[in-house]
């Protein structure tokens, strides 16, 4: 078996499998891609907008982004924020679509002992106590880990607008 692939700049490529032994002509036709639309990200902090592994904004507050029409998957991504979501949306072409980054809460972290790392999402954050610290709403994954080699970790729902407290305890 052989694959073929065929493309043509300004064009949609186009791939195509062979049987073993197939010896017939083949007719390929090469779409224009439909053109391009745009996409208005909402959110009230700076953030980076990824589309197929490209970075299309890097650190802007509601970037506006240029991708096919079409369904896409955008991936939001703010480490600052412990951000990393995707987002579906269906382009028109030539057309602008929106999607909106998860709302800010506060994250409150404690540990007993307090002689330990914190990490959100597998990320060194700081030593406890951590205050009201920007968190984007969803779920996180808050581990301790202390000088001795102990280990806790523990998944939080942050909301929006609203405090969440975690405490780690040394077991």
């Amino acid at each position: 078996e052989h694959r073929v692939a065929v493309s043509l700049e300004g064009h949609e490529p186009h791939e195509l499998r062979l049987g073993i032994g197939a010896r017939a002509p083949i007719d390929v036709v090469l779409e224009k891609p439909p053109p391009p639309g745009r996409v208005a990200v909402g959110s009230s902090y700076p953030l980076d907008v990824i589309w197929r592994g490209r970075v299309l904004a890097r650190g802007e507050a509601s970037p506006r982004v240029e991708v096919p029409g079409g369904r896409q998957v955008l991936t939001l991504v703010s480490s600052a924020v412990f951000l990393k979501a995707e987002r579906t949306v269906q382009v028109p072409p030539g057309g602008q679509a929106a999607v909106t980054a998860p709302p800010l809460g506060k994250l409150n972290v404690r540990a007993l002992p307090d002689n330990c790392e914190v990490f959100v999402n597998g990320a060194f954050v700081d030593y406890p106590p951590i205050l009201d610290r920007p968190a984007a709403a969803g779920r996180l994954s808050v581990s301790f880990r202390w000088p001795d080699g102990a280990r806790s970790e523990q998944a939080v729902e942050v909301r929006g607008g609203a405090p969440t407290f975690v405490v780690g305890r040394k077991e």
